[in-house]
């Protein structure tokens, strides 16, 4: 049997058991209405691509980027228009918050618009707010048991992920997993561990929100797995990060190649890769290569470096300059990018792991003198 074929067979009957266990309560839906020749065809329809990052998904088990089913919409069930296929590390469980009868608030679920918005948020700054929470937190001291999470302040955060972690190693203990089992975190460790981190996820960099309406909350994660809560093992990340690693229960641990645990390079391949689609929204795009000799008499000898140009309006559109290549430029850093009716909008501030520079084309014009053409020019650092 095929990968996707066991992919496709063990999808269908887990969601399949979902419903019949609380479909009827939950959605109304005691049985599945989608077939397994459905999630084959949306699987190929996506070109095994996931819909939120557009990462190519593999079908194996056990492996980085594996091909998870995923609700749009929480509130409706495992039905025909409301799944996708996502990858594994972007299927989290989300903080649901119901606001009235029918409403629902879902916090720290991933979107196609909140995949896209990665390089910015990366850029923000960190709020005068959360600035001043953490002075508190040296000033206070730990907070006591009836405070914890009750507050919505950087305070609060702190104490409800400590209390999460001593929940989470109570429950491996019980299950007999003795060494993920360890508890050795204390309040000074979460206090050290803000600190050390700036208020900054470890793995993408995006400031922390310390409310529980916010998206990018805290969250404490084990780098190793298999191992405990301790101040080695542990650093502070948002939420849509901490993804569940199920690797512990492959029945052949030598064929695991791989998890759906998070990481910074994961992080930096996603963000890298939501780039890459972001610039390519914009039409035209022309993604060339500056002829090696031109890249060697500028003194740029990267064999990976790539030239992407973007039109700053739409008369560049029309620019006849096809032969041209990318030059060696000035390089500042760029730190802001946003999508606005489907272009890339950039603000060249600081540093978030791209440069780029102008480049401006005379042409003459129809009085016969020069108009300046501009277009900015992207690589990846």
């Amino acid at each position: 049997m095929s990968a996707l074929k066991r992919l496709l067979s063990k999808t269908f009957g887990d969601v399949s058991a979902r419903h019949r266990k609380y479909g009827l309560q939950r959605w109304g839906l005691a049985e599945c209405p989608l077939e397994k020749d459905y999630l084959r065809l949306l699987w190929h329809s996506q070109n095994g691509r996931c819909h939120y990052s557009g990462i190519q998904m593999q079908a194996a088990q056990h492996t980085h980027w594996g091909g998870s089913l995923e609700r749009l919409n929480l509130s409706r069930g495992y039905e025909v228009g409301n799944v996708q296929w996502i990858c594994r590390e972007l299927n989290i469980a989300p903080y649901v918050r119901v606001c009235g009868s029918k409403k629902m608030k879902t916090v720290n679920m991933w979107s196609r618009e909140k995949v896209q918005s990665l390089p910015c948020k990366k850029a923000e700054l960190v709020s005068p707010e959360a600035e001043e929470g953490l002075e508190q937190l040296r000033i206070r001291g730990p907070v006591r048991e009836n405070e914890m999470g009750n507050t919505p302040t950087l305070r609060g955060e702190a104490a409800r992920v400590l209390l999460s972690s001593r929940i989470g190693a109570k429950n491996r203990r019980c299950r007999g997993r003795d060494v993920a089992g360890i508890h050795t975190i204390k309040w000074t460790d979460v206090c050290e561990m803000l600190e050390s981190q700036g208020l900054r996820c470890a793995y993408s960099n995006i400031p922390f929100g310390h409310h529980r309406d916010m998206d990018w909350r805290m969250s404490i994660e084990r780098v190793n797995n298999q191992k405990g809560y301790t101040p080695e093992n542990c650093v502070l990340i948002c939420k849509e990060f901490n993804s569940a690693d199920h690797t512990g229960r492959a029945r052949c641990p030598d064929k695991v190649t791989g998890s759906a645990q998070m990481s910074r390079e994961k992080v930096t391949h996603l963000v890298e890769h939501v780039l890459q689609d972001l610039v390519k929204l914009n039409d035209p795009i022309h993604e060339l290569t500056a002829p090696i000799e031109k890249r060697e008499a500028s003194g740029d000898t990267r064999s990976d470096w790539r030239v992407v140009t973007v039109p700053r309006d739409e008369d560049v559109r029309k620019w006849e300059g096809g032969g041209w290549h990318g030059e060696a430029i000035d390089h500042v850093k760029l730190s802001q990018c946003s999508v606005k009716d489907g272009r890339l909008v950039l603000d060249p501030d600081e540093h978030t792991g791209l440069t780029w520079g102008e480049e401006r084309t005379k042409k003459e014009g129809k009085e016969g003198e020069p108009s300046e053409r501009t277009r900015l020019v992207l690589g990846l650092v």
